[in-house]
């Protein structure tokens, strides 16, 4: 549930570290690389069945002229640059979130480890990371990668769909009749979530506000994860306008511009 919950905050420095990484590449600051180039990012998330979320990413290259409009992008953008880059920043990069069993004061069936972590835990990304080079030469290949993405929004967390919607009470839980792991992982997340100095500990280190509710009994119905699970693609209309996501993100692809364009499968 923690990393769930700070899945946004690892990937967002994932994508300033990535922007850095790709600007020293090609000798240039980050100011400079945002003049030459617009980097645009469709995200998809994917709740496993082990509870933790993966994502499915598809990142696009543009260029820019002088005047900020989109044109081809400059010859490296075509080439392994950004797809080694960005190898080597997932690799590395992390961020801090705060160790329960340290700042949590919970009871005895709080089932977290013996041995507290006083400087909290590290947040990175695992080795479930899958790079692949889109290649959209026709409409039938943006319709593939329309679909890919898209069939990722019509999962539910559970197979039952139990939780779709949030879960408002543990008297709710009860009556969902969730089993085994699934219950055990929304019951941590109200267990966590009713901790009122864990939940500030992660609230700041996750860079939220704090709400009336808790983050992790909020989003407990999606394991403590409170991001978006698809992302817009920037300057585009905000939604399908056919009301189809496969629609949607097919005309994503073939927008007009030109660069490389990249999949990539991310997950703890």
């Amino acid at each position: 549930m923690v990393w769930n919950a700070m899945l946004p905050a690892l990937w967002k420095a994932t994508r300033d570290r990535l922007e850095s990484a790709v600007a020293a590449a090609v000798r240039l600051t980050v100011a400079g690389l945002r003049r030459l180039v617009r980097v645009s990012f469709v995200k998809v998330a994917e709740m496993q069945r082990r509870g933790l979320v993966h994502l499915h990413v598809v990142i696009r290259v543009d260029g820019r002229d002088s005047s900020g409009d989109v044109v081809a992008a400059p010859g490296w953008a075509y080439g392994d640059l950004s797809a080694d880059c960005l190898r080597v920043v997932v690799a590395s990069v992390a961020v801090d979130a705060p160790d329960p069993a340290a700042v949590a004061l919970l009871d005895s069936s709080g089932a977290l480890p013996a041995a507290a972590s006083p400087d909290g835990w590290a947040v990175r990304w695992g080795g479930q990371m899958d790079i692949r080079r889109i290649r959209l030469g026709s409409e039938t290949d943006a319709v593939k990668v329309g679909n890919y993405l898209a069939k990722y929004l019509t999962k539910s967390v559970t197979d039952s769909g139990a939780l779709d919607a949030p879960v408002r009470s543990p008297r709710q839980l009860a009556r969902l009749g969730l089993r085994g792991h699934a219950r055990r992982l929304v019951e941590t997340c109200w267990r966590l979530g009713s901790d009122r100095a864990f939940t500030e500990a992660l609230d700041c280190a996750a860079d939220r506000p704090a709400g009336r509710t808790a983050g992790l009994i909020r989003w407990s119905h999606s394991y403590g994860f409170g991001g978006e699970w698809p992302t817009s693609w920037p300057a585009e209309p905000p939604g399908p306008a056919t009301g189809s996501d496969v629609v949607w993100f097919s005309r994503v692809m073939r927008r007009s511009g030109g660069g490389l364009v990249s999949g990539s499968s991310l997950g703890a």
